[in-house]
C-alpha cells in the first residue's frame, strides 16, 4: 500500500475530492483541442497533441459514472504516465498537494469508480478518494 507521507495531487470531480500520487503525474495542463474516436469506449474523450506527441484522453466523469459538465477555466487535464503509457486525465479542478495521515485500502469493488479507488486518505481537511492510475489505464488497454 501507498505510504502515509507520499505526496498526492487533489483533484476535484462534481463536487468530490480525489486524489492521485504525485509520481504518476508528468503534468497538468489546460484543456486542449480534442479530436473525438470512433468506435472508442464511452469515456474515451479522444486524441490530443501535446508536444508532437499523440496523447489518449479520458473523461474522469464519464468513467467514475458522474453527469457530464461543461468545461471552464479551472478545467485541466492531468498527464499520468504508467509505465509506457501516458493518458490525459479531463478533470473538473486541480487543488493542492496533499499528504495523508492515515490510508486505508479500499476493499469494495463493486463498479468501475469503485475498482479504480483503491484506497481512501485521511487528512485534517476531510477524506478524499484515492485513484489508481495502474486500473484506470489498464481498463483502457484490455
Amino acid at each position: 500500500m501507498q505510504s502515509a507521507r507520499e505526496q498526492y495531487v487533489e483533484c476535484g470531480l462534481a463536487g468530490q475530492r480525489y486524489a492521485i500520487r504525485i509520481s504518476e503525474i508528468q503534468e497538468i495542463i489546460r484543456m486542449q483541442n480534442i479530436t473525438p474516436m470512433p468506435d472508442a469506449p464511452y469515456y474515451v474523450q479522444g486524441l490530443t497533441s501535446l508536444r508532437g506527441s499523440i496523447l489518449p484522453v479520458i473523461c474522469i466523469r464519464k468513467l467514475f459514472g458522474l453527469p457530464e459538465k461543461t468545461e471552464d477555466k479551472l478545467t485541466r487535464i492531468v498527464v499520468v504516465q504508467q509505465g509506457t503509457a501516458a493518458i490525459g486525465m479531463i478533470v473538473d479542478q486541480v487543488s493542492s498537494v496533499l499528504t495523508f495521515e492515515h490510508i486505508q485500502k479500499n476493499e469494495g469493488s463493486l463498479n468501475q469508480k469503485q475498482s479504480s479507488l483503491v484506497a481512501i486518505g485521511k487528512h485534517v481537511d476531510g477524506l478524499v478518494g484515492i485513484i489508481s492510475m495502474e486500473k484506470v489505464i489498464a481498463g483502457l488497454y484490455a
